[in-house]
């Protein structure tokens, strides 16, 4: 027979994991749920957890932005969209995003349209569509991802020009 978990063990490792990397308390809570504690001891670990400043799901979003619009090339629909499944509240993802440079946000639309755009003829209808389509599955705005288009076309005229 299995022993139960020891809850100061469990809150020890949760703090550990809380101290290497950005945590949310929907994906602590999710993680205790795994374990075989009581109700009451999962409610107090996770409770100590947000208390300690171990948890803070302001701070989370914010680095969940951060980190997904500069290394994961999303925009900002789907990081909400994924905030929002993480439970996390309205006012702590609108400060996130809000939080996060505009010129920076649109440096970063056009490296991800150029990406997606390098084998591409944005000339040909189709294809512009085509990186629209790719540019808005990665949660980038419509206006962003035309200005982008817009960018990269008038760059390659001036390419041909030459």
């Amino acid at each position: 027979m299995k022993r139960p978990a020891d809850p100061n063990k469990v809150k020890v490792k949760l703090a550990a994991l809380c101290a290497r990397s950005e945590q949310c308390r929907y994906d602590i809570a999710e993680k205790l749920k795994k374990t075989d504690l009581p109700a009451a001891d999962k409610i107090n670990i996770l409770k100590e957890l947000i208390e300690g400043k171990f948890i803070d799901d302001k701070r989370f979003a914010k680095s969940f932005v951060n980190d997904k619009i500069r290394f994961g090339g999303w925009g900002k629909r789907k990081i909400a969209l994924h905030l929002r499944l993480k439970r996390i509240a309205h006012e702590h993802i609108t400060e996130a995003l809000d939080g996060f440079d505009d010129e920076e946000y649109q440096e970063y639309a056009l490296k991800s349209a150029r990406r997606r755009a390098a084998s591409l003829d944005l000339r040909d209808y189709n294809q512009r569509a085509k990186a629209f389509k790719a540019l808005q599955s990665r949660g980038f705005e419509s206006n962003i991802i035309a200005n982008a288009l817009r960018v990269i076309t008038s760059e390659k005229d001036v390419e041909e020009s030459d």
